[in-house]
């Protein structure tokens, strides 16, 4: 799921979205893998995206008093 469609179920917010044609600086995909990360310095991700952006958005507001 899309990280913005994710802080925008935890902010109880919708989003006014217009859609554009591709424009010419646009990345249509992009991808990671944390494979090399692993290998070189051991690094395991252990918390899956919806977590961490609930977690986020919760720290954000208590510490911005939102």
């Amino acid at each position: 799921m899309p990280v913005v469609i994710l802080l925008l179920q935890q902010l109880c917010r919708a989003a006014r979205r217009v859609l554009l044609l591709i424009q010419p600086d646009d990345v249509p995909e992009t991808f990671v893998g944390v494979g090399d990360l692993n290998r070189d310095v051991g690094f395991k991700q252990e918390t899956a995206i919806d977590d961490g952006i609930r977690a986020f958005v919760a720290w954000y507001r208590a510490h911005q008093n939102v």
